[in-house]
């Protein structure tokens, strides 16, 4: 028969045991936090798994947990409310929400020069976009580049009515280019174009960036509350992902393995996301960042979005930019 005392060391030991193997977080001290991304997982998210499979965060610290989304309007959401810690979002629809107050700050620059621009079949010979005139263009109703393509036309000499448009589903814009229903369409370098070129067509694209309309793109977003009661966690996540984006860059297919791996349902083939890495390694600065730290944000830059998006994209009112964003909590140095 067991005596007190046994008993008792019987619980104390099987306590240790359960906290014991409650996950690093718990037996660690080490706070467990959460990265929502945009969308499902494709190539330009594998910096941030490969920055958790070689371990960054954990040296730096931290447990973090990377989590798929439904588009950045709710990842801007999840974010608000603390239900993830960072969220990886779009800076434009990130600027309406916090317009209208929602309590979020980007606090990196990631994709700083925009991936809209108008696809096309080599063939067809839309090279500038003088050559736009008079061509028939694939595009969605709402669509950030559809509102944005008279910014466009208007920056480069065109007259609004300079090309024609059709309306189709998101889905059907690439399938109309290379059907040659249209002569080009409006889409994202890092995805549409990819995708095309998967099925073995040669695409030109005409920046949208490169010709006089830069929106930034994707940041990343953390609450208020975040920051203002944990800014080192903050800073912390931020160095190890710049170590993450230049190891990225240094070796494109083992990032590719990091994503496949951490995201094994992913349908895409490693050549796609492969591509897609490369491409979205392109858009990390704009002229005005060149030779900062990774993340670091231009207050210009910040001016020109938000302009554009005043004037074309629905942003409600215009605030001081030092509202949307922040370069406080990046590192000193970090991937260039």
């Amino acid at each position: 028969m067991s005596t007190p005392i046994c008993r008792a060391r019987l619980l104390a030991a099987a306590a240790f045991l359960v906290l014991g193997s409650a996950g690093p977080g718990l037996a660690q001290g080490r706070p467990e936090v959460s990265l929502r991304l945009d969308w499902v997982a494709y190539g330009h998210h594998t910096p941030f798994a490969l920055t958790a499979e070689k371990g960054y965060y954990a040296e730096n610290g931290l447990v973090v947990s990377i989590q798929e989304g439904r588009g950045s309007a709710t990842t801007l959401k999840l974010v608000a409310n603390v239900s993830n810690t960072f969220g990886f979002a779009d800076s434009g629809v990130a600027a309406k929400g916090i317009v209208q107050d929602v309590p979020v700050k980007v606090v990196a620059g990631v994709l700083q020069k925009s991936p809209l621009a108008i696809l096309s079949l080599e063939e067809t010979g839309i090279r500038t976009p003088k050559d736009l005139e008079g061509k028939l263009i694939a595009g969605t109703a709402g669509g950030s580049g559809e509102l944005l393509l008279p910014a466009f036309l208007k920056a480069n000499g065109l007259a609004p009515d300079a090309v024609r448009m059709v309306t189709v589903e998101p889905g059907a814009k690439p399938i109309y280019v290379l059907q040659k229903k249209v002569h080009g369409t409006i889409g994202f370098t890092i995805n549409d174009k990819t995708i095309m070129e998967s099925k073995g067509a040669r695409i030109a694209a005409l920046s949208y960036g490169d010709h006089g309309v830069n929106v930034l793109a994707h940041g990343i977003i953390v609450s208020q509350k975040v920051l203002q009661e944990q800014p080192d966690m903050v800073r912390k996540f931020l160095a190890a992902t710049a170590r993450g984006y230049a190891a990225a860059r240094a070796n494109p297919d083992e990032a590719v393995a990091a994503l496949k791996k951490r995201f094994p349902q992913s349908q895409v083939p490693n050549e796609i996301i492969r591509k897609q890495l490369v491409l979205s390694l392109e858009l990390l600065q704009t002229r005005r960042t060149e030779g900062r730290p990774w993340g670091w944000m231009a207050r210009e830059d910040w001016e020109a979005t938000q302009d554009l998006l005043h004037q074309y994209a629905g942003l409600e009112r215009k605030v001081p930019v030092t509202t949307f964003y922040t370069n406080e909590y990046l590192p000193q140095g970090g991937a260039r």
